[in-house]
């Protein structure tokens, strides 16, 4: 709970769980990064946006993993100790049971990251952009922690593709004008931007998610540049991590997170292809292009207002 009064306490305030997970019967599991509203679900295709849409009726960019097998019941005790950390009664069957057989030929691990206490899933992220040898694809729109934004350059300069995949906090039309939005999520894309100049110079690719061309979509421009809300990364077409830690200071210092990390060539080659054909469709920011070079004043002013350490 969170206290408004005059003492504050600033470890309840930041630490929130922002896990999102759900278990059924002990035997299927999702790790996402979806919270609960329509915009984590809906398809482009499902909502007519024209010019006079607003921003909160935009669907977002999100992602998910199904799990069967071992890793359900570890799932569930990593919900049932927050359940009863956080004061829940005894409910029946709290208790999981065994591990199931293996469901399938994936390898794969639970990272949990309690925030305050550790920092397990920065430490993931940066183990794997250490080991890239060829190839990172990030999926985020989150301000980057400085220690994450140099792991990518550092692995840039090494010689590794480096492709990141994030959106706009405020949607943008196809000709790049904002939709209606809170004043609060322009500053917010600018500040997010502004992480990635750094990284654009030291050769770091980065796209735009442009939803896809849809008769719904009527808007300038003819296409959406909408949000992206989720979390993946994938290294070498081998690995790939999804849940719900993004590369900011907050999940990684904060809040208590839960990804997971798939070692699997067959399920990250075809996660690599599904999102290289989103990258060819994204629209590709160029540090050289007339709105970019418009926009840095705001980058700049909103850096300063709203420091990415502090972000919440």
């Amino acid at each position: 709970p969170i206290s408004l009064g005059l003492g504050i306490d600033r470890v309840a305030l930041k630490q929130r769980d922002h896990r999102k997970l759900a278990i059924i019967d002990g035997a299927i599991a999702y790790v996402t990064g979806r919270n609960g509203a329509d915009e984590y679900y809906l398809g482009f295709d499902e909502v007519t946006i024209d010019d006079a849409t607003p921003h909160d009726a935009i669907p977002w960019l999100d992602a998910h993993a199904r799990v069967r097998g071992p890793l359900v019941a570890e799932l569930e005790r990593v919900f049932v100790t927050n359940w009863r950390r956080n004061g829940g009664g005894a409910i029946d069957g709290a208790e999981p049971p065994a591990p199931d057989a293996a469901a399938g030929d994936v390898a794969a691990r639970v990272i949990t990251h309690d925030g305050i206490d550790d920092a397990v899933a920065m430490a993931s992220y940066e183990a794997l952009f250490a080991g890239a040898q060829a190839r990172i694809i990030v999926v985020n729109d989150f301000p980057l922690i400085p220690e994450l934004a140099l792991r990518l350059i550092a692995a840039a300069q090494r010689g590794v593709r480096v492709d990141v995949l994030t959106g706009s906090g405020l949607a943008r039309r196809g000709d790049g004008t904002f939709f209606d939005g809170p004043r609060h999520r322009e500053l917010f894309e600018y500040m997010v931007k502004r992480c990635y100049e750094a990284l654009l110079a030291a050769g770091v690719h980065v796209a735009e998610y442009a939803a896809p061309a849809s008769a719904t979509i009527t808007a300038r421009g003819g296409r959406v540049r909408p949000y992206v809300h989720a979390k993946v990364v994938v290294v070498d077409g081998w690995v790939a991590s999804v849940g719900t830690a993004n590369l900011d200071a907050t999940a990684s210092h904060w809040e208590r997170e839960v990804n997971l990390v798939i070692e699997s060539p067959a399920v990250a080659a075809a996660l690599t292809a599904q999102l290289d054909a989103v990258l060819a469709d994204a629209h590709a920011i160029d540090p050289a292009s007339e709105e970019w070079r418009r926009e840095a004043p705001r980058r700049a002013l909103a850096s300063r207002l709203w420091p990415d350490r502090l972000y919440s």
